[in-house]
């Protein structure tokens, strides 16, 4: 997403990028706003290194601050968000936090939307949220919806609290694919060269591949080598007016053929 310029939210309310000398006043609001929900201080102890910004994670990441200017009543860091692409199309937003004092005041909704609208000017197709269980309903009044399943939970047990503890894994849809079909369950999304790869390796390395090349059941049909493969189906990830072109198939927003 590119940066855009510093811009005014709501007064008296400012949304910029970081620079490297914010990253210790960023993780210090990270820390005070967790600590907000009352979590135990083994708990805490046990979560410093993911609530600690490194200065490579300020080179990787895209952070924005939200502050009051002088001059406007309310001066501070208010909160700060940071955000990773992380596949073809795809989103992470990694991290949202509001200092204790200025939560209730819109913080959370102007960086969620200030975030939301440079995702739809990148053209990102969805967006994917690690959530803390406490936040899951304010992102859901931002449309966001648990992944279905197993797959809508990732385990996070931590001192202190319960072994049966998860965070919610959450995802948004935002701009649809160019050509893509969506159904109820599974959406067909046209293949880009970077699916390439997976083809390849559902083709040859997954546990169906037996069924359909190699020994034992097929002696005569060796495995194609990856440049065997590229110069047979290649051209799947580009369409063509009469061959047409090759699809890669969702589900839940996973690829899965």
């Amino acid at each position: 997403m590119p940066d855009p310029q510093v811009h005014a939210i709501t007064q008296p309310y400012w949304i910029e990028p970081a620079r490297s000398e914010d990253r210790e006043a960023v993780n210090a609001l990270m820390w005070a706003s967790k600590a907000h929900w009352g979590y135990p201080p083994q708990a805490m102890a046990h979560w410093r290194e993911d609530l600690t910004l490194s200065p490579r994670d300020m080179e990787t990441h895209a952070v924005y601050l939200l502050r009051a200017p002088e001059g406007q009543g309310v001066k501070g860091l208010h909160g700060a968000y940071a955000y990773r692409p992380t596949m073809a199309g795809q989103v992470e937003l990694e991290y949202l936090f509001v200092a204790p004092d200025a939560m209730g005041r819109g913080v959370g909704r102007a960086l969620l939307e200030d975030f939301l609208a440079g995702v739809r000017q990148a053209a990102y197709h969805s967006i994917r949220v690690l959530s803390d269980p406490y936040s899951e309903a304010f992102y859901a009044h931002f449309g966001f919806r648990r992944l279905a399943g197993e797959n809508g939970k990732q385990p996070a047990a931590a001192p202190g609290l319960p072994d049966d503890r998860y965070l919610p894994i959450l995802e948004k849809r935002m701009n649809p694919i160019p050509g893509a079909v969506t159904g109820e369950r599974v959406e067909l999304c046209p293949m880009d060269p970077s699916d390439l790869r997976h083809a390849y390796a559902w083709m040859v390395h997954s546990n169906l591949s037996p069924t359909w090349t190699g020994p034992p059941a097929y002696a005569d049909r060796a495995k194609p080598s990856w440049e065997a493969f590229l110069e047979r189906y290649g051209a799947m990830a580009e369409p063509h007016p009469v061959t047409g072109r090759g699809y890669r198939i969702e589900h839940e927003h996973q690829a899965v053929g």
